[in-house]
């Protein structure tokens, strides 16, 4: 068959996707971008018109949960950079989204033989209840073998990854999975959320003088281009996360003087875990009535102050872009820096 386009974006109009064929499209490369049919393109204008000035790249409206849609995505592809998944609704939306696209996708793939796949999955994949925050966390870890225990996005991801290495077995297909750390950068809003627990407009904020697992926008984006263009990455996983990371404390400083929006409260890690007794005992006495939000099995897994190393990324030759410091604070900008003198005009005398 052959290649009309280099690459395929699944997830473009996602926060990683922009950035993801913004990057693609400034090395040259043709790119189509799946978009969900009734998708409002209105905010995504600027990414339209990039596709439009590239040869060969353009948008399509399809839905990974048709399996015709996948199909036709796929032809002629040669790369393909799946980045799509549901993050948030009932646990049937978010394995429907991220699983069964996943499967759909994957027979898509074997049909039409790209050269490489590149799966964006999370650092939320390991399982970590029970293993030191001694130890660095590398790509060797085991994957959470209890992912029911956590949260349906974790417990997607790791279907999913599993998923493309059975399917991409011995196919000769070459497979590359990124685990990323948290993705911040202008726009993200969200916290991390090995920084603690969100209620509302509290955080109960734990292990914060601990440094935490991100990535900026950017570097990440870069990242999944350079493994799907280095030879010397086919059929490996690796950990994405940025040097010099800031701690909790430095981060969310950060974040309150850009937001203003935040109230936060550091807690030991044992009193979290007496959080924890106590919300699985008022789910008892409720009957379910009071959600099970906080579980010993979820606090270990992501309080607990574990580290994580992007060493093997590193050693294939990959350096981010662009630095930490310089990152935070284009995610962060000094308010007091970004007023402008206004330049009013005088008022008339009468």
């Amino acid at each position: 068959m052959q290649r009309e386009i280099d690459c395929l974006v699944t997830g473009a109009t996602g926060f990683l996707g922009r950035a993801v064929v913004n990057g693609l499209l400034a090395n040259g490369a043709s790119v189509r971008c799946l978009i969900r049919p009734g998708y409002n393109l209105l905010p995504e204008q600027s990414l339209a018109t990039l596709l439009a000035q590239s040869a060969n790249s353009h948008m399509v409206q399809g839905n990974l949960l048709s399996p015709e849609h996948t199909a036709q995505a796929v032809d002629g592809v040669r790369v393909v950079y799946h980045l799509a998944a549901e993050t948030r609704g009932l646990p049937a939306t978010v394995f429907a989204g991220t699983v069964v696209g996943s499967k759909n996708l994957l027979k898509a793939i074997l049909r039409a033989r790209p050269q490489r796949v590149v799966l964006i999955s999370s650092l939320n994949v390991y399982g970590l209840a029970n293993a030191s925050p001694r130890n660095i966390v590398t790509e060797d870890a085991a994957l959470d073998t209890h992912p029911e225990r956590r949260d349906a996005y974790t417990h997607a991801k790791i279907w999913q990854e599993q998923l493309f290495q059975e399917y991409l077995a011995g196919s000769r297909i070459e497979l590359t999975i990124l685990r990323s750390s948290y993705i911040y950068g202008p726009g993200q809003r969200q916290l991390p959320v090995r920084l603690g627990l969100s209620l509302g407009g509290l955080l109960l904020q734990a292990r914060s003088r601990r440094k935490l697992a991100i990535t900026y926008i950017d570097n990440c984006a870069n990242a999944v281009i350079f493994c799907g263009t280095k030879p010397e990455a086919a059929n490996e996983a690796y950990n994405v996360v940025d040097d010099d990371a800031p701690t909790g404390v430095e981060y969310l400083e950060r974040y309150r003087r850009c937001t203003n929006q935040l109230c936060a409260v550091r807690l030991p890690f044992a009193v979290l875990l007496a959080l924890c007794y106590v919300n699985r005992l008022g789910n008892a006495w409720s009957a379910g009535q009071i959600p099970l939000i906080l579980t010993r099995y979820k606090a270990a897994c992501s309080w607990r102050g574990h580290q994580f190393s992007s060493q093997k990324l590193r050693d294939l030759g990959w350096r981010q872009p662009i630095s930490t410091e310089e990152a935070l604070a284009l995610a962060f900008p000094d308010p007091a820096s970004a007023k402008q003198p206004l330049d009013l005009p005088l008022r008339s005398a009468s």
